[in-house]
C-alpha cells in the first residue's frame, strides 16, 4: 500500500495528497503541488537534490522515461514507482520514536571520548609511577 496522506498543505493551504519527508530540515509534509512549482522536471540536478531531500533513490533513466510522458507530474509518479518496489510500500517520514535511544547513545560517546581523552593523560604519569617502581 503506497501511503499519501491527505491533507492540507502547511505551506500552500490547499488541501490534496502529501509527500511526507524523513528530513527533519526540509518539513514533515508538502504536497505535490508545492513540489511540481519548484522542481524543473528536466533539470536531473533537481530531480537528484528532491529526490535526496526525500528519502528517495534516484534512478535516472527510471526519471527520464517518466518525465517524457508525465511532465510536470513526475515527481508523484516517480515516488510511487520507487515506493512499489520498496517491501514495505510506504512513504516514510520523520519520527522520534529512537530520539531517546540516540540521545543514550550520544551520552555514552561523550563518556567514551572523555574516558579516552582520561586515559591518554594517564599515560605520562602510569609511566612515572612504573620508573619510581624499578628505582624503588
Amino acid at each position: 500500500m503506497i501511503s499519501f496522506r491527505r491533507s492540507k498543505c502547511p505551506k500552500c493551504g490547499k488541501t490534496g495528497e502529501l509527500m511526507f519527508s524523513n528530513n527533519p530540515l526540509s518539513g514533515d509534509t508538502i504536497c505535490f503541488d508545492c513540489i511540481n512549482a519548484n522542481l524543473d522536471y528536466k533539470n536531473l540536478e533537481h530531480a537528484d537534490f528532491f529526490c535526496r531531500t526525500y528519502n528517495l533513490p534516484f534512478k535516472p533513466d527510471i526519471w527520464m522515461e517518466m518525465a517524457k510522458t508525465e511532465k510536470w507530474d513526475v515527481f508523484k509518479t516517480y515516488t510511487s514507482a520507487i515506493l512499489l518496489e520498496q517491501e514495505d510500500r510506504v512513504n516514510l517520514y520523520y519520527s522520534s520514536s529512537t530520539r531517546d535511544v540516540w540521545a543514550k547513545a550520544n551520552r555514552e560517546w561523550e563518556r567514551c571520548r572523555s574516558f579516552a581523552e582520561l586515559l591518554r593523560r594517564l599515560e605520562p604519569i602510569k609511566e612515572s609511577y612504573i620508573e619510581r617502581g624499578y628505582i624503588k
